[in-house]
């Protein structure tokens, strides 16, 4: 396959906060999704009706417009869990799809720096058991990218999930690119009322830990650079009183 012949669907499940969405897309879109020449970039956005009451879903929706073609849009009017509805309709949306490759992120981060797209489709191009490469949230070192407690070594590409770590930190939700066999081969034994962060481990022992095991997971970047990526939707929340859950689940206070 040409580089040109590239399709990317960004994955974003997203609330009623156009201005945190806007901030969200444009970095993104400044610096790494762009609709060159070489790709065709369109999204995916799942919007519950929840957060800012003086905005609307349509503000949300107009928004995402002005930043990429659409692809799919679905409102959802009643949210009891809104994470982990978003989250399975866009997985299901993504295996069904003819897209090439996933972007996935939720509508709260804020990129930082340039994060070249056409390095990252090339790395996994490469490497074909990674099942996803996503942007570090803190700086990387020398030899590793710190993630949480755990340290993802350098392999002269990316920062390499170590095969411990993979039950636990292989797949998260930070924004980051995403092989369309493994959003097919997790979407088999995804639930859509319960989060999908913590059913896609791979310590539970059951099919989906099994999937989670088979694939590899990496960090973009290079050696001794800033992060890249950080979150803006903490204020909003905190704001709100949601707090995270035991479950991972966000409910309010």
């Amino acid at each position: 396959m040409k580089q040109s012949d590239y399709s990317v669907l960004v994955l974003t499940p997203a609330t009623v906060r156009p201005a945190i969405l806007g901030k969200t897309y444009r970095t993104f879109k400044e610096l790494c999704l762009k609709n060159e020449k070489s790709f065709d970039i369109q999204a995916a956005v799942h919007v519950d009706a929840v957060g800012d009451p003086t905005r609307t879903m349509l503000d949300v929706f107009l928004v995402a417009q002005r930043h990429f073609n659409i692809a799919w849009v679905y409102k959802n009017y009643r949210p009891p869990h809104a994470l982990s509805h978003a989250f399975y309709w866009l997985w299901k949306s993504a295996a069904e799809s003819a897209f090439d490759y996933f972007f996935y992120l939720e509508d709260d981060w804020e990129l930082l720096q340039p994060a070249s797209l056409s390095r990252m489709i090339s790395i996994m191009e490469k490497h074909d058991r990674l099942a996803t490469l996503r942007l570090p949230f803190q700086p990387t070192a020398e030899n590793h990218s710190k993630n949480w407690k755990h340290y993802f070594p350098y392999n002269g590409e990316y920062f390499e999930c170590p095969e411990d770590d993979k039950p636990h930190i292989g797949w998260c939700g930070h924004p980051g690119l995403v092989r369309k066999e493994f959003i097919q081969e997790t979407m088999e034994h995804l639930q859509p009322d319960y989060c999908p962060e913590r059913q896609m481990k791979g310590f539970w022992g059951n099919d989906m830990s099994r999937v989670i095991m088979s694939w590899e997971y990496g960090v973009y970047g290079f050696p001794n650079q800033s992060k890249y990526v950080q979150d803006i939707g903490r204020k909003w929340r905190a704001e709100q009183n949601i707090i995270k859950q035991k479950d991972t689940s966000w409910r309010i206070k």
